[in-house]
């Protein structure tokens, strides 16, 4: 399984390492963040997600952007099928799977806005402060994700990392500070 920014989920057969082949691909836009698999489901997590949809009220089309949480059924590699999707506040940074528990971290700036995709997406809300890092479990016991909790922090720095355990989640977030460079641990 790979999932490509260009060409979204790729499925491939390995059994003869000479001749890979392409078995399926599914379009799921954006930048890769997370890839898991869990039995015969892939659960796949990309920020800069972009779709167009025709307002057709208006017949006019306009772009969506934003952070998305895919769990597709790859019970037939040939024929993969998109169970759900789930749209995540702000542009998703990193995320970690325990147990039966997928962690995700996001983030949002005042400057920037992400838009939740309409059409059957279940809308990442409430919305968080202009400037925040988000972090939020979602239970996959049963295959498709389903939200469990949420923490809006203050924004700190322009990168962040998770480490997750059973007990504890620790974000370094990379800044700048008063005397310069700084890390933050949270």
């Amino acid at each position: 399984y790979v999932q490509n920014a260009w060409r979204g989920l790729q499925i491939l057969d390995f059994s003869d390492p000479a001749h890979p082949a392409l078995l399926a691909r599914l379009p799921l836009t954006g930048t890769p963040v997370g890839l898991y698999l869990r039995g015969s489901v892939v659960l796949v997590a990309s920020r800069d997600h972009v779709a167009w949809l025709l307002d057709t009220a208006t017949g006019a089309a306009r772009s969506t952007a934003g952070s998305r949480l895919w769990a597709v059924d790859v019970a037939n590699p040939a024929a993969p099928a998109v169970m759900t999707e789930v749209a995540i506040t702000g542009s998703l940074e990193d995320t970690r799977l325990v147990g039966d528990v997928l962690y995700t971290v996001s983030r949002t700036w005042s400057w920037w806005g992400m838009e939740p995709m309409p059409g059957g997406v279940a809308p990442a809300a409430p919305e968080p402060p202009a400037d925040a890092t988000i972090v939020s479990s979602f239970d996959v016991s049963t295959g498709t994700p389903a939200p469990v909790a949420r923490l809006d922090l203050p924004a700190a720095g322009w990168d962040t990392h998770a480490h997750v355990t059973q007990e504890r989640i620790t974000l370094s977030r990379a800044g700048w500070g008063e005397g310069g460079p700084e890390t933050i641990l949270t």
